[in-house]
């Protein structure tokens, strides 16, 4: 299957960031990861993944992050969520 094999090669040694809803009572936390550490981001359908694809996803080390309590098409998601890791995990060494 694609998580035994690609995807395990793909995510190796990388931070695995799966967006997900919090469930009831979870904190809406998100993983502070180093700038320059390697990320892999784990996007879902429209409604999102099914509980058992969040369990198998959560059992090879992904941390799951919200981006809030509406549906956002994949596209949008995708741009939020890299909108996060651009503020919040930015590199703070000058670029020049």
């Amino acid at each position: 299957s694609f998580m035994q094999g690609r995807f395990q090669e793909l995510a190796s040694g990388k931070h695995l960031i799966i967006a997900h809803p919090p469930q009831d009572g979870e904190p809406a936390a998100f993983p502070l990861i180093p700038a320059e550490d390697e990320k892999v981001i784990i996007l879902g359908p429209e409604g999102g993944f099914t509980t058992g694809e969040v369990e198998l996803f959560v059992s090879q080390g992904a941390k799951t992050v919200s981006l809030g309590d509406r549906i956002l098409k994949t596209e949008v998601a995708l741009s939020a969520l890299l909108g996060i890791l651009a503020c919040c995990h930015m590199n703070p060494k000058p670029m020049i």
